[in-house]
């Protein structure tokens, strides 16, 4: 800071999807089409897969070669899993072990985006209300391994992310503070809300 300079500080207030909006692939979306893409290539190694959300069988497989599942995109893998084609024609390979997790994905498909909170906490009211504990247990558990996944793909993406969409959103941090910006006077007292919606606000300036 040169003598004739001052310090100024600028508020950044960032808020829910700021990431997306950067290009980083960070939405419930982009997980739960990765998780789906892992699923099915770990079915095409192994012949199978299974954990406490998904099971695929080995005739699930027919239906691709597994080097065609291979090359799946993660949308592909998605909309794969949930074919009812598939289901119908192999007498269900593919299971959704969790109706919690199966109208995720079905809001998924249905809307191209799904509030995974509001999911749970709608089968955690159901579920509570009728008094099913043994439901609610499972349902906890589902979601703390959904957590696990959803931590470790964030974890990854965050690491192989190397470019901005929109540079004019990181330009925000770094433009230049106008003076018509600043405020020279220091508040006597912090500022007070008097209305419910904030109107009349009482404040003081030193001068």
């Amino acid at each position: 800071m040169t003598e004739n300079s001052i310090e100024v500080g600028r508020l950044i207030i960032v808020g829910n999807g700021f990431d997306i909006a950067h290009g980083l692939k960070s939405s419930y979306k982009d997980f739960l089409h990765d998780y789906c893409q892992r699923a099915l290539l770990h079915a095409a190694v192994d012949k199978t897969y299974d954990d406490c959300l998904l099971s695929i069988g080995r005739k699930a497989l027919l239906h691709h070669e597994s080097r065609k599942i291979k090359s799946l995109s993660k949308e592909e893998a998605f909309n794969f899993l949930n074919s009812e084609a598939v289901t119908t024609r192999f007498n269900n390979p593919i299971s959704w072990k969790s109706d919690f997790i199966k109208d995720t994905i079905t809001d998924l498909a249905r809307k191209d985006w799904v509030d995974i909170e509001c999911i749970y906490f709608r089968y955690l009211k159901d579920y509570a209300s009728l008094g099913q504990f043994d439901n609610i247990k499972n349902l906890n558990e589902q979601l703390v391994y959904i957590k696990g996944k959803l931590i470790s793909y964030l974890t990854t993406a965050t690491k192989t992310f190397d470019r901005i969409d929109d540079p004019g959103l990181v330009y925000q941090f770094k433009e230049i503070i106008k003076k018509e910006e600043c405020v020279n006077q220091s508040l006597e007292y912090d500022l007070k809300w008097s209305g419910l919606f904030g109107q009349d606000l009482i404040y003081k300036y030193n001068s």
